[in-house]
């Protein structure tokens, strides 16, 4: 079967489980590839769209791997008893979305032995909830598909977390492979040089809503060239 380049990235950062919860599975393509290689021995795969989990459940019939795998309607980990999963992958939605289903039910978590997850945005928030969690983020990765930049890590719990500045908290240098690395930087090149433009278009300005805006900017470039840094 043929899964996209991203979800190969996530599933590279599962290791061999017994249980596996994808939350947001969508057609369930990454529990089905997981399933195949051996890397969990079931999946649960839970969404809380009821068209997509069709999906899913046709999917995993359709590649015999019903028996192993089941769906579940659920909102977030809502529907996952404690104990049930060793290994969550949150994948495919916003950082705060995923930041509330890591609060909702933190239960669920208790007998988690790894967490991967791929965040769209808020990516800084979401380490630091892990952080909040005792969660040590162990593994980062990065790529670039269809033009857009994808994070990607592997967090395990019962390790203190070593505390992170807030431009590694932006920059995820810690742990990340050397391919994510390059990606990563480029990525950190990229938007210092668009802040630096925009900057540069609203120097003469005086107006209080450019101002402010330009006193932002520099926070950020500030933090962005600090993430940048990160990676020396």
């Amino acid at each position: 079967m043929h899964i996209s380049e991203r979800l190969k990235m996530v599933a590279s950062l599962v290791e061999p489980c017994k249980c596996l919860a994808d939350v947001g599975c969508d057609h369930g393509y990454l529990s089905i590839w997981l399933l195949r290689e051996g890397i969990c021995e079931r999946a649960i795969c839970m969404d809380l769209r009821p068209g997509p989990l069709s999906k899913a459940k046709e999917n995993l019939s359709f590649f015999h791997m019903d028996e192993r795998g089941e769906t579940r309607l659920s909102d977030g980990v809502k529907e996952l008893a404690p104990g049930e999963a060793d290994a969550v992958v949150i994948a495919g939605m916003g950082g705060e979305l995923m930041c509330k289903i890591l609060s909702d039910k933190p239960e669920a978590f208790s007998d988690v032995k790894q967490l991967i997850l791929q965040p769209q945005s808020d990516i800084p928030s979401v380490r630091k909830k892990l952080h909040d969690m005792k969660y040590h983020i162990v593994t980062e990765d990065r790529l670039v598909e269809d033009g857009k930049l994808y994070h990607v890590f592997r967090a395990v719990p019962g390790m203190e977390p070593v505390p992170y500045s807030e431009a590694e908290y932006i920059s995820g240098a810690r742990g990340i492979t050397e391919a994510g690395k390059q990606v990563a930087v480029q990525y950190l090149e990229e938007q210092i040089a668009k802040k630096q433009s925009f900057l540069s278009a609203m120097e003469h300005s005086e107006r209080l809503e450019t101002l402010k805006r330009k006193q932002e900017l520099t926070e950020e470039l500030r933090l962005f060239m600090e993430a940048r840094e990160a990676f020396s």
